[in-house]
């Protein structure tokens, strides 16, 4: 509707359609009025709940300050840790363990056995031939056989230890570098737990909003009817754009690698799973 002046008094034009575009355009507003009358209280987005990634990461009432944190394990695995002490405690649990020891007491029975049943009655035989049984060399005789099977039992256990040395030595360097994995892998789980934490608040506050804004959106698509003779006019759709969702996919893919990283095969599904928990409800 327009209007103006002249000369000879005021004029008004007024835009007309054709009846049944006016008559189905009030049909029309009757309609968003009664719709948007309906669905004022009724906001799609009053259900949603508020999800957090701690239960998650951390388990149930469980949350990071409960854990160790990033420089307390550094401290622990890397800046106070001993690496002589360490290397002289896991050769001692390589060279010195029960296994070892089960192992040269089984080569000295099998030694004691071997002297009682071979060494000492072919001697027996020797010394009955010369009739030297009770005089003192069949005792010294005794003696050295005795003294053959400590050294031969003492030389088994050196070259059965010696033989562990390379062990020990990969042992202490699996310790070192599993150290240092771990102050790695603790660095990047923070990174990931805060990145998917600030992706998900964005999520649980977008939310928020747009339930606040709910009857707002709907008077936004009443005026959108209202012109809706003037031609195409914009309004603000609710839903579909887009969201931190398209972060959190991407968390999704670097939780993935993370999990593969970590622990392959399952790491990987749990960590895709955690890395896209919100973009599954954006």
């Amino acid at each position: 509707m327009g209007g103006g002046s002249g000369g000879g008094g005021d004029q008004e034009t007024t835009l007309r359609y054709a009846d049944y575009v006016e008559a189905h355009h009030e049909t029309f507003l009757d309609l968003i009025a009664n719709k948007r009358e309906e669905l004022t209280d009724s906001s799609p987005f009053s259900t949603y709940s508020f999800i957090s990634p701690d239960d998650a990461f951390f388990g149930a009432g469980v949350v990071i300050t409960s854990f160790n944190s990033l420089f307390e394990n550094y401290e622990l695995y890397l800046q106070d840790f001993d690496i002589d002490a360490s290397y002289d405690s896991l050769f001692s649990k390589t060279v010195d363990s029960q296994n070892v020891k089960d192992l040269v007491n089984a080569e000295g029975a099998l030694l004691s056995d071997d002297l009682e049943t071979d060494g000492i009655p072919r001697m027996k035989i020797g010394a009955r031939d010369v009739n030297s049984v009770n005089s003192s060399t069949y005792v010294i005789a005794a003696e050295l056989l005795e003294a053959k099977r400590i050294k031969a039992l003492s030389k088994f256990s050196t070259t059965l230890k010696i033989s562990l040395l390379p062990l020990a030595v990969d042992r202490w360097k699996t310790t070192l570098a599993w150290n240092q994995s771990i102050v790695s892998v603790h660095s990047d789980l923070m990174k990931f737990y805060f990145a998917i934490t600030l992706d998900t608040n964005t999520q649980n506050y977008d939310m928020a909003v747009k339930n606040s804004l709910w009857p707002f959106t709907l008077l936004d698509y009443e005026r959108a009817a209202l012109g809706a003779l003037q031609g195409a006019m914009s309004s603000e759709t609710v839903g579909g754009e887009a969201s931190s969702g398209s972060k959190v996919l991407g968390g999704a893919a670097a939780g993935a690698a993370l999990g593969s990283y970590i622990m392959p095969g399952w790491g990987t599904l749990i960590g895709g799973v955690v890395g896209g928990i919100a973009g599954a409800l954006s």
